[in-house]
Parts: structure tokens; sequence; C-alpha cells
């Protein structure tokens, strides 16, 4: 019986442990390489002035500031979008066009997600001739704000694929849920607003934070979209890494891995920062509980 029960844990074993082994061998090589210890480049002591020149280099600061600015803005927005989404979609009766329709973002890669960005939301895309043809004054202030704003595009990119992603995911969780407790609710009077943020929410909460998690993760370390979309100055931390990773000289490898340490401690520090906040909420309502 207890065997029958482990069958599913031992089935998974070997893949997990080749993941986990790729994850962690790639995180301590870059860290070695950070620290300088590149043997492929006959580099073998190991220092801390690397960290130091990218701390000190022109712009670091604004480039984090940037990256961490649509990063949170990119995930807040695609996690609410997607989240009520997921909502409208359960209460509807034909929703299995609109949930087919909704998995179509997420197939398509992010790079050409930005080329559709491009060819739509920029000065002279199609919104950009449209509203060049009604209003040329009115153009002449869309176009200075695609130009000056270098996290418009890149937070519009990230939403139209990253809200689908989260609105399957919560809609997937909804339709597995009870739905006596909303009846109930309904019978008793409550508002569809007081049902949702007193049954539904803390229902989908722990989703939802998972949800939240990968996107972070992977918008913050993603270089596609700022590279292409975003502006020169300042450059996103993973597009410096990369500049850096491709330099022909191979003179910036160590400050490209620096970079990508830089990624990797603030990605572990938000989703420890989200776990930790989502257990200490959870036993605060266990203690209410009781």
């Amino acid at each position: 019986m207890r065997l029958t029960k482990l069958k599913p844990y031992i089935l998974l074993l070997p893949v997990t442990v080749y993941i986990l082994f790729i994850i962690i061998a790639g995180v301590v090589s870059g860290f070695f390489g950070s620290l300088g210890y590149i043997p492929g480049l006959s580099k073998t002591e190991i220092t801390l002035k690397y960290y130091r020149e990218v701390f000190e280099s022109p712009g670091f600061i604004n480039s984090l500031i940037f990256t961490l600015k649509y990063t949170l803005l990119s995930t807040f927005l695609s996690v609410t979008s997607g989240v009520l989404t997921a909502v409208l979609l359960n209460s509807l009766k034909h929703k299995r066009f609109i949930s087919w329709l909704l998995k179509i973002p997420v197939v398509i890669p992010h790079l050409t997600a930005a080329l559709y960005i491009i060819l739509i939301f920029s000065d002279y895309g199609i919104l950009g001739r449209i509203i060049n043809s009604v209003s040329p004054d009115l153009f002449t202030r869309y176009r200075s704000f695609t130009i000056n704003s270098g996290t418009f595009n890149i937070i519009l990119a990230y939403i139209w694929k990253s809200a689908p992603y989260t609105a399957v995911t919560v809609y997937a969780v909804m339709r597995r849920l009870s739905g006596r407790y909303e009846t109930a609710a309904q019978n008793l009077g409550a508002s569809r607003m007081r049902i949702f943020f007193t049954i539904t929410l803390p229902l989908i909460k722990e989703e939802i934070i998972t949800v939240s998690v990968i996107l972070f993760s992977f918008i913050f370390s993603s270089y596609e979209v700022p590279m292409i979309l975003g502006p020169t100055s300042p450059e996103a931390i993973p597009v410096r890494a990369y500049r850096e990773y491709i330099n022909p000289l191979m003179t910036g490898k160590s400050e490209a891995m620096v970079y990508n340490m830089v990624q990797v401690f603030i990605v572990i520090a938000m989703t420890y920062t989200l776990i930790a906040f989502t257990g200490k909420r959870r036993k605060k309502d266990a203690g209410k509980a009781i």
C-alpha cells in the first residue's frame, strides 16, 4: 500500500534529479565564473573585482531599477488581468472556444510577440498610421510617447503573453473547485464582489502566488523582449549580461556571470519573500479559525 502511494514520486525521481542537476550545475558554474574562475579562458584566480566593477559601472543602478520596474508592473498586471479573465470565463456557459483562444498567445514565442508589438504599437505601426490619418497632432503626441516610454511596449508584450497563461492556469484550478460555497453565499444574499474576495480568491490564492513567482522569474531574466522593445539607456540587466557574454574579445564573461548572479539572487529573494508571506498568512488564518 505504501509503495503504491510512493510510485508516482519514484517515477518522477529520474527526471527530477536530471533537471535539478542541470539547474544547480549551471548556477554553481555561473557563480564561480562571476568570481573569475573560468579555466577554459585560463582564468583561475578567484576574486571579487568583477562584482565591484559591475556594481560601480555607470548606469548599473538605473538598469536594475528599470528591470525591476517593468518586471513588477508586468507581473502584477498580467496576474490581475489573468485572474479576472479566469473568473469571467468560469461564469460563462459557452467557454470552450474562449478557452482555446487563450491558449494561442501561450504557445507563441516571446520574440514573435515583440515583433507583433512593433507592427501594431510602434510610432509607424498600424495604430500609429490610423492615429496619423485621424489627427496629425495626436499622432505627434503618440509618437513622442512611444519613443520616450521605455517600459510601455515591454509591459504590453509581457501582458499579451502572460495574462492568458495566468488565465488558463487559474481557470484549470477553478474548474476543480466545488461551487457549493458560492451557491450558499448567493443564497444568503452575498454580492458577486463579496463572494470573489471572501470565497473564490482564498481558494485560488496559492495558485496565484505560484504563477506570480513563475512570471517574475521569467520576465526578470528574459532578454529578448527588452532588447527589441526597450531603450538603449538604461539597458535591462539581462540585456547587459547578453552583451557582455557575446563580446568577441571574450573579456566580459565574468561580468556577464555577475549580472546573471544578480538575477539569480533577486529571483530567490523574491520567491522566498512570497513564500514566507503566504506561510505567515496561512498560520494567521489557521489561528483565527482555531
